[in-house]
Order: C-alpha cells, then structure tokens, then sequence
C-alpha cells in the first residue's frame, strides 16, 4: 500500500546510508530491511549516548525525508509526508 520510494536503488541507499551513520553517533543497528514502501530496523540505544529513541527516529525521518524529496522533485506533492507521520518503535 503507498508509494513504492524505497524500492528505488538510490533511496534505498540513501536510507540505508543514514541508518549505518546512526552508529556514528553511538547507536548500534544490527540489523534493518528496507521494502519498497517502509522500513523496519533494530536500533539499541546505550544509556551512555545520552539520546532519546524517540528522538533518534525524529532525527532520521528528517533528514531522509529532506535528501529523499531533493531526488524526487516534482515527484513527490509539496504537502505530502515522506514518511508515515508519526513513527512506530516498540522499545525493548
């Protein structure tokens, strides 16, 4: 259901890109998949990064959602989300 984005090879990699940055930042993935209309990843947060989950996703959503309309331009209407609004983790 939705817009099939991810299923294009330069997104898919664009997110994919920000994903392993996260561990830049102190954040551990180990594992996520990228379908063609959403995204599922495991993130641990160690208490020491001093970040919030819910933080971390707002963070990310943002700057995908900003690198992915510049490659969709005139694809993508100015009022549509990139990204589901809201997300959806279940902390662990």
């Amino acid at each position: 259901m939705g817009p099939d984005y991810l299923g294009r090879e330069k997104l898919a990699g664009l997110v994919a890109g920000e994903l392993l940055m996260l561990e830049e930042q102190g954040l551990r993935v180990p594992g996520f998949a990228l379908l063609p209309n959403h995204l599922h990843a495991v993130l641990v947060l160690p208490a020491s990064t001093g970040l919030s989950l819910y933080k971390t996703v707002e963070l990310l959503h943002q700057r995908t959602a900003a690198q992915a309309r510049r490659l969709l331009r005139g694809q993508l209407p100015p009022e549509a989300d990139f990204w589901h609004p809201g997300s959806h983790e279940l902390p662990i």
